[in-house]
């Protein structure tokens, strides 16, 4: 083995950035690449251009070999088709216009030969898109300033840009990967419809209320907060974020009364020994492919509403147990982890509710009970207690780890 040429590449495939769209459904990630194939495959000066830096593209964005064999075929023989479907999916979509607009200037930047018909391929899409002169002046300059690798300007830019038009920072992040702002609160207030949302870098001295419809949105961000989230008829969406909490309190991280839904998806929550996670009295609480960390003080999920769904979800080092639920609450549990976790009885789960609670395909792994219960705890057996398909792996006491379940099996 050449272990030189090997290393190189090892280094070459860390050093491309992951295109946003990557996890995209296939059908759609296609015509996205189909759009910025017509600048870089549809002249012979901006093939020879652009080849290595549109290969690149097209691994970043994971498009399979056999797909990017088929891009050459559409532009030469279906070109019209392809071209409005393209424009069928990208059209109502100002987000996804902002990155395909940002992925044409960076392939095209250097180039020299083919300079004016990338730009006449540019200019047509931004017509197309009805770009203000703001938008088309601030993508190409904020491109620039990345290339230049000048940070100052790109922030400047930024700061200028978003008085009057909303962009993603994570399309900022995209064109720079070391671009980074960081956003500063001593306290969040939302009341009476009004809406915030959060996708960077955030630091929340205190506490944050949400009430009367209003609407907090946590998505691709990473949130430092020293408070409570205090939810009391306002709504939260949390997704594909990481929220620390920096300072004790004997108040949980999320405090929610008169809601209809809370939903934490594909999230990273790190009590930091601090507080537990969530109180919530009411409503609906989903919780997937997420992990819940290092809570103490009480359950990290204390659950009084309707119903709790927590799927392909880990819930770890909890020294005062993962989930408790209570009075007419249903819970169900799939495809989680449970590590760690330590209470009287329940160590990972205390279900004291009078509905259904079933849990299927759940691994408990080193949970703990002083009394009973290390992996589940049901205070009385009845009908729709159920633990199926699950593991237990050095929980103690090892003879009640799950304790009245109603059908007794694994």
């Amino acid at each position: 083995m050449d272990f030189l040429n090997f290393l190189q590449e090892q280094k070459r495939k860390l050093d491309i950035v992951t295109h946003p769209y990557a996890k995209e459904d296939l059908h759609i990630k296609y015509l996205y690449c189909f759009g910025v194939a017509i600048m870089t495959l549809g002249n012979m000066k901006a093939i020879n251009e652009t080849e290595q830096l549109f290969a690149g593209f097209l691994q970043s964005i994971q498009l399979p070999k056999v797909y990017q064999d088929k891009l050459i075929s559409d532009i030469n023989g279906h070109f019209e088709l392809k071209v409005n479907q393209f424009l069928n999916m990208i059209m109502n979509h100002k987000k996804k216009q902002y990155f395909f607009i940002a992925d044409l200037l960076m392939i095209s930047y250097s180039t020299l030969w083919s300079e004016e018909y990338c730009n006449g391929v540019i200019l047509q899409f931004m017509d197309i898109f009805r770009f203000t002169n703001g938008e088309r002046e601030f993508l190409k300059q904020f491109v620039a300033a990345s290339k230049k690798g000048d940070q100052e300007r790109a922030k400047e830019l930024y700061q200028d840009f978003s008085r009057e038009h909303p962009v993603e920072y994570q399309l900022l992040q995209y064109i720079t990967p070391n671009f980074r702002l960081v956003e500063h609160h001593k306290e969040i207030e939302l009341m009476r419809g009004e809406k915030m949302h959060l996708d960077r870098e955030t630091v929340i001295d205190s506490d944050v209320y949400l009430t009367n419809g209003s609407l907090l949105s946590i998505h691709n961000a990473n949130v430092k907060i020293g408070g409570t989230i205090y939810v009391d008829g306002g709504r939260i969406h949390i997704s594909n974020s990481n929220i620390t909490a920096t300072k004790d309190g004997e108040k949980p991280l999320l405090y929610v009364i008169n809601v209809h839904d809370i939903d934490v998806v594909n999230s990273v929550i790190d009590l930091q020994y601090k507080k537990n996670f969530i109180k919530q009295t009411d409503g609906d609480l989903y919780i997937a492919q997420s992990k819940i960390l290092h809570c103490k003080k009480e359950y990290a999920i204390q659950f009084e509403g309707n119903n709790l769904e927590c799927v392909d979800t880990v819930i770890r080092e909890c020294h005062n147990g993962g989930i408790h639920t209570k009075f007419d609450s249903r819970l169900s549990v799939k495809r989680s982890q449970f590590i760690d976790c330590v209470a009287e009885q329940g160590g990972a789960i205390f279900a004291d509710s009078l509905n259904t609670t079933e849990i299927d395909k759940t691994t408990f792994t080193r949970c703990r009970a002083i009394y009973m219960g290390a992996g589940v705890y049901f205070p009385y057996k009845k009908y729709g207690q159920v633990v199926t398909n699950s593991v237990v792996e050095d929980c103690v006491p090892a003879d009640t780890v799950i304790f009245n379940d109603f059908n007794e099996s694994l």
